[in-house]
């Protein structure tokens, strides 16, 4: 449930002007009884007006193109925290709105961690429209951008369909909604206007900020050799800021397998191992093989990873694949992950089993 947008109560309609800085209040009920006991997450999207949309008239059947209406602006999305059952989330308008003076829509959806409680709500408590005068410095935000991993280096070698991650800070907030002509976040190969893709879907806010967040891109397939890239973001005032990376793509290059660790070490009843890899884009399949000191393989445990995301989990109990479960002792684990007919083998870290 929105208590209240700018401090006026829902039930009123409070008015969001371009460059104003929002406030949303709200928590979470069942059967209109406040949850006082819900500790969570709560994700937020702001959408514009409503607009007409015409269809293209491609069926020859039709007397006339069919029309329908939609929110195609996305003005906000973001994540904050959930405590008592209580949530506030702060934004800024962006310039590139509608200015309709029409009824916009905020959606929420909670989850508790907890309980695994969920919630959804809605509002329409706000209508976008005006200007808020706010002095503007005229620089753009602050643009950090590698491909595949972070320990990226400009020029350095990647694989033939290299991870694009930009990482944007700015102090007045970060352009993400793209509906302003040019004010899209536009990745570019090789200055080639056949290769430039917008990344707006794919930008995330840092948790609780309207300051940083994160973008993304899985580039297609590159031919091999020298190649560019230049990235293009705005902050909420439309001031742009571009960065440029030069780099090597190699055929067939290995994959590597950059850390391994776990949440608990010693361990007693469950543990889970964390992987971190060099190609959030691919499919890995992962073994994780738990040995004795003398090298002796005792058990495996393999998993998938996920695309889109540089870090695989495993959860395990602790208990071989007959069910016993290990006595006190030291032991160690290992990671083997095969990528496009390429092994990856990492270290060995040690693990220690106290019953």
């Amino acid at each position: 449930v929105v208590d209240s947008i700018n401090d006026k109560p829902a039930g009123s309609v409070a008015t969001l002007g371009a460059n104003s800085k929002v406030k949303i209040t709200g928590h979470v009920e069942r059967d209109a009884t406040p949850l006082t006991d819900f500790d969570g997450l709560v994700s937020i999207t702001v959408k514009d007006n409503l607009e007409q949309r015409n269809c293209l008239n491609n069926q020859d059947q039709a007397t006339k193109p069919y029309t329908y209406f939609d929110r195609t602006n996305t003005l906000f999305a973001g994540t904050d925290s959930v405590r008592g059952g209580k949530f506030t989330v702060s934004f800024v308008m962006p310039r590139d709105m509608n200015y309709s003076d029409e009824q916009g829509l905020i959606t929420l959806f909670a989850y508790s961690k907890t309980s695994e409680t969920t919630a959804h709500g809605e509002s329409t408590s706000f209508v976008v429209g005006g200007t808020e005068t706010v002095f503007n410095d005229s620089i753009g935000p602050s643009l950090y951008c590698y491909l595949n991993t972070p320990s990226f280096t400009n020029g350095g070698n990647v694989n033939s369909m290299p991870f694009f991650v930009a990482e944007i800070r700015d102090k007045d907030g970060i352009n993400a909604s793209g509906s302003g002509i040019g004010h899209n976040m536009q990745l570019t190969i090789d200055n080639n206007s056949d290769m430039k893709y917008s990344l707006n879907d794919n930008f995330q806010f840092d948790f609780g900020s309207y300051t940083s967040g994160t973008t993304f891109y899985s580039i297609p397939e590159l031919t091999p050799g020298r190649h560019t890239l230049t990235f293009l973001a705005w902050d909420i005032l439309n001031n742009p800021s571009t960065a440029t990376l030069a780099f090597n793509v190699v055929s067939g290059m290995r994959h590597e397998v950059t850390d391994i660790s776990t949440t608990r070490n010693p361990v007693q009843e469950s543990t889970t191992f964390i992987i971190q890899h060099d190609r959030p884009a691919a499919i890995l399949d992962m073994t994780i093989e738990i040995l004795d000191t003398s090298g002796r393989l005792l058990h495996t445990i393999k998993k998938t990873s996920v695309q889109d995301s540089a870090i695989v989990t495993a959860d395990w109990d602790v208990t071989l694949g007959n069910g016993q479960r290990l006595d006190t002792g030291i032991y160690y684990y290992r990671v083997r992950s095969i990528c496009d007919g390429s092994l990856s083998v990492s270290k060995a870290k040690k693990l220690i089993v106290v019953r």
